[in-house]
Protein backbone atom coordinates (compact mmCIF):
# COMPACT_ATOMS: atom_id res chain seq x y z
CA UNK A 1 0.00 0.00 0.00
CA UNK A 2 1.18 3.67 -1.17
CA UNK A 3 1.85 5.79 1.27
CA UNK A 4 -0.92 8.40 -0.54
CA UNK A 5 -2.87 6.20 -0.82
CA UNK A 6 -3.66 5.14 2.83
CA UNK A 7 -4.07 8.89 3.18
CA UNK A 8 -7.17 8.86 0.70
CA UNK A 9 -9.83 12.07 1.48
CA UNK A 10 -9.77 11.94 4.93
CA UNK A 11 -7.43 13.79 7.23
CA UNK A 12 -8.04 11.89 10.20
CA UNK A 13 -4.86 9.75 9.43
CA UNK A 14 -2.67 13.29 9.32
CA UNK A 15 -4.43 14.37 12.49
CA UNK A 16 -3.52 11.13 14.51
CA UNK A 17 0.15 11.44 12.88
CA UNK A 18 0.03 15.13 14.42
CA UNK A 19 -1.13 14.26 17.66
CA UNK A 20 1.03 10.89 18.21
CA UNK A 21 4.18 13.36 17.41
CA UNK A 22 3.70 15.66 20.17
CA UNK A 23 4.00 12.62 22.83
CA UNK A 24 2.54 8.63 23.27
CA UNK A 25 -0.80 8.53 24.23
CA UNK A 26 -3.33 5.76 25.25
CA UNK A 27 -6.04 4.74 22.68
CA UNK A 28 -8.41 6.19 25.44
CA UNK A 29 -6.16 9.38 25.04
CA UNK A 30 -6.29 9.65 21.50
CA UNK A 31 -9.91 9.29 21.30
CA UNK A 32 -10.30 12.38 24.07
CA UNK A 33 -8.50 14.45 22.13
CA UNK A 34 -9.71 13.84 18.49
CA UNK A 35 -13.18 12.96 19.60
CA UNK A 36 -13.79 9.90 17.84
CA UNK A 37 -14.41 6.04 18.83
CA UNK A 38 -11.87 3.94 19.61
CA UNK A 39 -12.58 1.29 17.29
CA UNK A 40 -12.40 4.38 14.68
CA UNK A 41 -9.06 5.33 15.88
CA UNK A 42 -8.33 1.54 15.83
CA UNK A 43 -9.04 0.94 12.06
CA UNK A 44 -6.95 3.63 10.98
CA UNK A 45 -4.35 3.41 12.77
CA UNK A 46 -3.85 -0.06 11.62
CA UNK A 47 -2.05 0.62 8.02
CA UNK A 48 0.11 3.19 9.70
CA UNK A 49 1.39 0.22 12.15
CA UNK A 50 2.19 -1.84 9.39
CA UNK A 51 4.01 0.98 7.28
CA UNK A 52 6.12 1.59 10.15
CA UNK A 53 4.65 5.31 10.50
CA UNK A 54 3.16 5.21 14.74
CA UNK A 55 4.48 2.05 16.97
CA UNK A 56 3.41 0.36 20.02
CA UNK A 57 5.05 0.00 23.12
CA UNK A 58 3.83 -1.25 27.26
CA UNK A 59 4.04 1.07 30.05
CA UNK A 60 2.85 -1.27 32.90
CA UNK A 61 -0.93 -2.45 31.97
CA UNK A 62 -1.06 0.46 29.43
CA UNK A 63 -0.73 0.41 25.68
CA UNK A 64 0.98 3.80 24.57
CA UNK A 65 1.31 4.64 21.12
CA UNK A 66 3.66 7.29 19.19
CA UNK A 67 4.56 8.44 15.50
CA UNK A 68 7.73 6.86 14.42
CA UNK A 69 11.04 9.13 13.17
CA UNK A 70 9.41 7.43 9.60
CA UNK A 71 6.02 8.66 10.60
CA UNK A 72 7.15 12.44 11.37
CA UNK A 73 8.28 12.43 7.71
CA UNK A 74 5.49 11.54 6.32
CA UNK A 75 3.51 13.38 8.21
CA UNK A 76 5.57 16.41 7.12
CA UNK A 77 5.29 15.62 3.72
CA UNK A 78 1.57 15.05 3.30
CA UNK A 79 1.29 18.83 5.27
CA UNK A 80 3.56 20.59 2.52
CA UNK A 81 1.87 18.19 -0.14
CA UNK A 82 -2.06 19.74 1.06
CA UNK A 83 -0.58 23.29 1.79
CA UNK A 84 0.63 23.20 -2.31
CA UNK A 85 -2.93 22.02 -3.16
CA UNK A 86 -3.93 24.92 -1.43
CA UNK A 87 -1.76 27.44 -3.03
CA UNK A 88 -2.15 25.88 -6.52
CA UNK A 89 -6.09 25.93 -6.09
CA UNK A 90 -6.03 29.94 -5.31
CA UNK A 91 -2.90 30.91 -7.36
CA UNK A 92 -2.03 28.38 -9.71
CA UNK A 93 -3.26 30.77 -13.06
CA UNK A 94 -0.65 33.37 -10.98
CA UNK A 95 2.36 30.68 -10.71
CA UNK A 96 1.70 29.29 -14.38
CA UNK A 97 1.13 32.15 -16.52
CA UNK A 98 4.03 34.51 -14.97
CA UNK A 99 8.01 34.10 -15.14
CA UNK A 100 8.88 32.06 -12.39
CA UNK A 101 12.97 32.41 -13.63
CA UNK A 102 13.68 35.46 -10.88
CA UNK A 103 12.30 33.30 -7.54
CA UNK A 104 15.17 31.35 -6.60
CA UNK A 105 14.69 27.19 -7.10
CA UNK A 106 15.00 26.18 -3.50
CA UNK A 107 11.89 28.60 -2.38
CA UNK A 108 9.51 27.51 -5.82
CA UNK A 109 10.19 24.44 -4.08
CA UNK A 110 8.86 25.52 -0.48
CA UNK A 111 5.90 27.33 -2.31
CA UNK A 112 3.82 25.78 -0.08
CA UNK A 113 4.38 27.77 2.41
CA UNK A 114 2.26 30.26 0.53
CA UNK A 115 -0.51 28.75 1.38
CA UNK A 116 -3.74 31.07 1.88
CA UNK A 117 -2.67 33.57 -0.45
CA UNK A 118 -4.86 35.25 -3.11
CA UNK A 119 -4.67 37.03 -5.95
CA UNK A 120 -6.02 40.39 -6.28
CA UNK A 121 -6.79 41.57 -9.55
CA UNK A 122 -6.50 45.95 -9.85
CA UNK A 123 -8.92 47.76 -11.96
CA UNK A 124 -6.27 51.06 -12.74
CA UNK A 125 -2.74 49.65 -12.91
CA UNK A 126 -1.34 52.82 -11.73
CA UNK A 127 -3.29 52.45 -8.39
CA UNK A 128 -1.77 50.61 -5.51
CA UNK A 129 -4.53 48.11 -4.03
CA UNK A 130 -6.07 48.63 -0.65
CA UNK A 131 -4.56 45.80 0.72
CA UNK A 132 -1.00 46.36 -0.37
CA UNK A 133 -1.13 49.69 1.59
CA UNK A 134 -2.99 48.44 4.61
CA UNK A 135 -0.17 45.91 4.81
CA UNK A 136 2.60 48.51 4.38
CA UNK A 137 1.19 51.11 6.83
CA UNK A 138 0.53 48.55 9.27
CA UNK A 139 3.33 47.15 9.89
CA UNK A 140 6.60 48.22 12.39
CA UNK A 141 9.17 46.76 9.63
CA UNK A 142 9.36 47.12 6.03
CA UNK A 143 11.41 45.35 3.17
CA UNK A 144 10.90 44.91 -0.37
CA UNK A 145 12.07 45.15 -3.87
CA UNK A 146 11.07 47.00 -6.93
CA UNK A 147 11.90 46.56 -10.83
CA UNK A 148 9.48 48.81 -11.14
CA UNK A 149 8.47 52.69 -11.34
CA UNK A 150 6.10 54.09 -9.53
CA UNK A 151 5.38 58.02 -8.95
CA UNK A 152 4.47 57.63 -5.26
CA UNK A 153 6.58 55.10 -3.73
CA UNK A 154 9.24 57.56 -3.25
CA UNK A 155 7.32 60.11 -1.03
CA UNK A 156 5.30 57.06 0.24
CA UNK A 157 8.83 55.18 1.61
CA UNK A 158 10.48 58.25 2.68
CA UNK A 159 7.55 58.52 5.12
CA UNK A 160 7.90 55.48 6.50
CA UNK A 161 10.94 55.14 6.83
CA UNK A 162 10.75 58.37 9.44
CA UNK A 163 8.62 55.72 11.73
CA UNK A 164 9.79 52.01 10.96
CA UNK A 165 12.47 49.50 9.87
CA UNK A 166 12.31 50.14 5.95
CA UNK A 167 14.73 48.44 3.64
CA UNK A 168 14.25 48.73 0.04
CA UNK A 169 16.14 46.79 -2.80
CA UNK A 170 15.84 48.65 -6.53
CA UNK A 171 17.63 47.62 -9.61
CA UNK A 172 19.88 49.54 -11.20
CA UNK A 173 17.70 51.57 -13.94
CA UNK A 174 15.20 52.05 -11.26
CA UNK A 175 17.24 53.71 -8.48
CA UNK A 176 19.40 55.65 -11.66
CA UNK A 177 15.04 57.05 -12.27
CA UNK A 178 14.48 57.95 -8.53
CA UNK A 179 18.01 59.23 -7.84
CA UNK A 180 17.40 61.56 -11.22
CA UNK A 181 13.52 62.23 -10.68
CA UNK A 182 13.47 62.39 -6.75
CA UNK A 183 16.63 63.03 -5.16
CA UNK A 184 15.49 65.39 -2.30
CA UNK A 185 13.32 62.39 -1.32
CA UNK A 186 15.72 59.48 -1.35
CA UNK A 187 18.60 62.15 0.73
CA UNK A 188 15.36 62.25 2.91
CA UNK A 189 15.15 58.67 3.02
CA UNK A 190 18.40 57.64 3.75
CA UNK A 191 18.33 59.62 6.64
CA UNK A 192 15.80 56.95 8.12
CA UNK A 193 16.14 53.76 5.78
CA UNK A 194 18.36 51.40 4.32
CA UNK A 195 18.70 51.31 0.76
CA UNK A 196 20.25 48.51 -1.68
CA UNK A 197 20.67 48.45 -5.15
CA UNK A 198 20.92 45.18 -7.78
CA UNK A 199 21.86 44.60 -10.85
CA UNK A 200 18.45 43.27 -12.35
CA UNK A 201 15.24 41.50 -10.51
CA UNK A 202 12.42 40.66 -12.78
CA UNK A 203 9.76 40.97 -9.93
CA UNK A 204 8.67 43.01 -6.94
CA UNK A 205 7.32 42.26 -3.90
CA UNK A 206 7.38 43.50 -0.01
CA UNK A 207 7.61 41.46 2.86
CA UNK A 208 6.50 42.82 6.26
CA UNK A 209 5.00 42.24 9.45
CA UNK A 210 2.02 42.02 8.28
CA UNK A 211 2.00 39.99 4.99
CA UNK A 212 3.86 39.41 1.67
CA UNK A 213 2.52 40.82 -1.44
CA UNK A 214 4.26 40.14 -4.79
CA UNK A 215 4.15 40.67 -8.88
CA UNK A 216 5.55 39.29 -11.61
CA UNK A 217 6.25 39.34 -15.07
CA UNK A 218 4.30 37.91 -18.04
CA UNK A 219 5.85 35.25 -19.70
CA UNK A 220 6.55 37.17 -22.77
CA UNK A 221 8.86 40.01 -20.31
CA UNK A 222 5.86 42.33 -19.69
CA UNK A 223 5.29 43.33 -15.71
CA UNK A 224 1.95 42.57 -14.89
CA UNK A 225 0.66 45.38 -13.13
CA UNK A 226 -3.07 44.24 -12.90
CA UNK A 227 -2.25 41.52 -10.54
CA UNK A 228 -1.04 40.84 -7.00
CA UNK A 229 -0.34 37.92 -4.84
CA UNK A 230 -1.12 38.25 -1.31
CA UNK A 231 -0.27 36.76 1.70
CA UNK A 232 -1.00 37.21 5.68
CA UNK A 233 0.11 34.49 7.27
CA UNK A 234 3.70 33.68 9.46
CA UNK A 235 4.46 31.36 7.06
CA UNK A 236 4.59 33.25 4.00
CA UNK A 237 5.94 35.99 5.78
CA UNK A 238 9.25 33.69 6.41
CA UNK A 239 8.88 32.75 3.04
CA UNK A 240 9.35 36.19 1.82
CA UNK A 241 11.71 36.88 3.99
CA UNK A 242 13.92 34.05 2.31
CA UNK A 243 13.31 35.57 -1.06
CA UNK A 244 14.49 39.04 0.66
CA UNK A 245 17.85 37.62 1.74
CA UNK A 246 18.58 36.41 -1.28
CA UNK A 247 18.26 39.51 -3.08
CA UNK A 248 20.20 41.17 -0.10
CA UNK A 249 22.94 39.21 -0.94
CA UNK A 250 23.16 40.17 -4.37
CA UNK A 251 22.58 44.12 -3.88
CA UNK A 252 25.00 46.88 -2.94
CA UNK A 253 24.43 49.25 -0.01
CA UNK A 254 23.44 52.25 -1.02
CA UNK A 255 24.63 54.86 2.09
CA UNK A 256 25.06 58.18 -0.11
CA UNK A 257 24.45 59.55 -2.81
CA UNK A 258 26.22 62.36 -5.20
Amino acid sequence: MKFLEIFGTSHLKLKILELLADNPKTLSELSENLNKAKSTLSFQMKPLIDLGLIRKSRKGKNTYYETTELGIIVKDRIVELLKLKDVLMNAGDFFRNHDLFPIPKNLLNEIYMLRGCRVLVKDNPYELHPEWINIVKSSVWVYGLSSIYHRDFPELFKNLAKERDVKIILTEDIFNRVKRKYKEQLLEFLKYGKLFVCKNAKLAFIVAEKGFTLSLYDLDGTYDSLKVLICKTDEAVKWGLKLFEHYMAHSVDISRID
